[in-house]
């Protein structure tokens, strides 16, 4: 038993390292290749960049329909004996990206400035082959990331080759369409073909009646989780849209440097969560449930306060060293997302363990509220304090959300959790 255990836990742990690596290397990669792109194409153009990415993961949000929440809980049991589900989901969530990603760019262009078109278009065709890649998904359920660190490495490699190409040889900031394209299209055929080699599901036909089942099937377990995702999308992103709205595209890219920056680190503890619930759900014991909910909550919560100290004494080096003197104003907005992202990843943890205990309707609710907090708060603080003031917002947004809401949901036992954390027992 033992010994089947620690089997268990170091598959867990060599897993949670594949992750880290993966994200690690292609993150701080991006991070370093991204300053020279902005220091090529300045605060504005990168501000575009910005806000595209910004509105083609609202469409993703809707489009992914939860499908990657419950199929990411599902796989992890290994139940799955052929691809029905992964075909289906595909189909699914591209019945829904692809009208949406339509009427957006639609909408760009006839009404939008027009300028830099191409890049609106190159982010929606990336976001559209992430959102497909639902063997990604798969491969991390069942502590296979290896693999999907590969496909990933490979893809980031040559995507980050030819921005350094594109900026080194001065040539048109259009061009920077193709890696991004790439860096979403490349890991997902090597991913596909990974897949296919090590994993033996039984393929199947495409059936009207069973694409029927699966819809209704998502709209009803997946809507709550739209309605989440959406609005946690929405109140993440608020601060780019509002600044693009009633400043400028400048002052979302400064915002955008200083939100990359202060969640450079965000991936860390989110990878290592993402495999030790795998051991939560399925715990059926509930106190033993709990005492490795706070177990991994302590010691998350330890590795972001530590992560965050570091950052703050080096945050004005690396924001005047990588991106410029042109982005100085994103150093203090950098300082005030770097709590903002805390508190996230503390979100992350309490949402993923609602999942356990079905608490879909709840996750909505809360969500939805907090969106509906947010978005005047965000445009209170940047109409009173400019692009500072999105920052504001989506800190108190964050702390409510992740630590005040979460005590309303009573089979979390998020308040157990916090005291225990903390070093005391409270009451059943």
């Amino acid at each position: 038993m033992k010994n089947s255990l620690k089997k268990i836990l170091n598959g867990r742990l060599k897993n949670s390292l594949w992750m880290v690596s993966e994200k690690g290397i292609s993150f701080f990669g991006l991070i370093f290749v991204t300053s020279l792109v902005a220091k090529y194409i300045g605060p504005s153009v990168y501000g575009e960049l910005a806000l595209a990415g910004t509105i083609f993961a609202i469409v993703r949000a809707v489009a992914i329909l939860g499908i990657d929440q419950i199929y990411f809980k599902q796989a992890s049991k290994k139940s799955y004996q052929n691809d029905q589900l992964i075909i289906n989901a595909i189909y699914i969530i591209s019945s829904i990206y692809i009208p949406l990603s339509i009427l957006t760019l639609s909408w760009f262009y006839l009404f939008g400035s027009g300028q830099h078109t191409v890049f609106f278009v190159a982010t929606c065709l990336a976001v559209y082959i992430g959102v497909i890649d639902i063997r990604a998904i798969h491969l991390d359920a069942i502590l296979l990331s290896k693999y999907n660190v590969i496909a990933n490495l490979v893809g980031i490699l040559i995507s980050l080759i030819l921005r350094y190409l594109l900026v080194y040889f001065d040539l048109p900031i259009e061009l920077l369409s193709i890696p991004i394209i790439l860096s979403a299209f490349i890991p997902f055929l090597l991913r596909q073909a990974i897949f296919n080699s090590k994993i033996k599901l039984q393929s199947s036909n495409f059936k009207r009646i069973h694409f029927v089942s699966y819809y209704k099937y998502f709209l009803k377990v997946g809507a709550p989780l739209v309605l989440s995702s959406l609005s946690v999308t929405i109140y993440t992103q608020c601060s780019n849209l509002i600044l693009a709205t009633f400043e400028s595209t400048k002052e979302v890219g400064y915002y955008a440097v200083a939100s990359t920056l202060a969640g450079c680190w965000y991936f860390v503890p989110v990878t290592l969560m993402m495999s030790y619930l795998s051991g939560i759900y399925n715990e059926r014991d509930e106190e033993k449930s709990i005492q490795k909910s706070v177990k991994l909550f302590r010691s998350i919560s330890i590795f972001c306060i530590f992560i965050i100290i570091i950052l703050s004494f080096f945050g004005k080096f690396i924001i005047t060293k990588l991106y410029g003197d042109p982005f100085i104003p994103s150093i203090k907005i950098f300082y005030y997302l770097l709590l903002a992202n805390y508190f996230s990843v503390m979100g992350f943890f309490f949402f993923r363990l609602t999942l356990k205990y079905g608490g879909y309707k709840f996750l909505a609710n809360k969500m939805v509220f907090s969106c509906v907090i947010n978005v005047p708060l965000t445009y209170i603080f940047v109409r009173l304090y400019g692009v500072i003031g999105g920052a504001y917002a989506i800190i108190i947004t964050e702390f409510i959300s992740s630590f005040i809401i979460n005590l309303f949901y009573k089979p979390l036992r998020a308040k157990e959790i916090l005291l225990q954390t903390i070093g005391f027992r409270s009451a059943k």
